[in-house]
Formats: structure tokens, C-alpha cells, sequence
């Protein structure tokens, strides 16, 4: 069970990096008042809700929160399957 956790955790982290990598800052989101059909984010229209969240509460260090938990489950996984 702890395996599986971490390997969403590792492809969370993943999505997350690909929606924050890919963010436009005019694609459908929590706070845009139009929503245009066509969506550029990588991640779909998901990751575009994502990548807006994280932009407007963490500002730039929101490429960091990936990093880390994508650094951290990676770890703790490999140490699990050792």
C-alpha cells in the first residue's frame, strides 16, 4: 500500500511539473472571467486549474513544490523497494 502511494505521489508530482512547465496564463482557471475552447496547457484543463492555483497562492516557488515532492517520494520509494 505505501508503494502504491508513492508512486502516485512520484506521478502527481510529474502531472504537476508538466501543468506548471506548460501554464498559459489566458487558459481556463479559478479566475479567469471567459473560458476559451481551446485549452494549451500540456496537462489538459485540469492541469490548467492546477498550475493557476499553485501560480497565484505560491507565486514562482511553485515550480519548487514539485521538485520536492517529486525528489522526496522518489527517495522514500526506492528506499521502500530496497
Amino acid at each position: 500500500m505505501k508503494k502504491i502511494f508513492l508512486l502516485i505521489m512520484f506521478l502527481g508530482s510529474l502531472y504537476l511539473l508538466v501543468s506548471l512547465f506548460s501554464y498559459y496564463p489566458f487558459d481556463p482557471s479559478w479566475f479567469q472571467a471567459t473560458y476559451p475552447v481551446f485549452v494549451h496547457n500540456k496537462a489538459g484543463i485540469l492541469g490548467a486549474f492546477c498550475a493557476d492555483l499553485l501560480f497565484f497562492v505560491f507565486g514562482a516557488i511553485a515550480y519548487f513544490i514539485p521538485c520536492c515532492i517529486f525528489f522526496f517520494s522518489g527517495k522514500y520509494f526506492l528506499k521502500v523497494i530496497v
